[in-house]
């Protein structure tokens, strides 16, 4: 997920993330709840605003 912060993203991250939207990935099962605790988190500590 490193790609939700500017000063993590990098061209690998990108390509990443491309390769999510435009194919398959396949992930565990608690997937969504670790993204939801990721952004959570992150919104706790400041680094995204809520609304982002």
């Amino acid at each position: 997920m490193s790609w939700v912060f500017p000063d993590e993203a990098s061209e690998a991250t990108d390509r990443l993330r491309e390769s999510m939207i435009e194919g398959r990935a396949f992930i565990p099962a608690l997937w969504p709840v670790e993204v939801g605790n990721m952004l959570l988190t992150a919104t706790r500590h400041g680094r995204i605003a809520a609304e982002e």
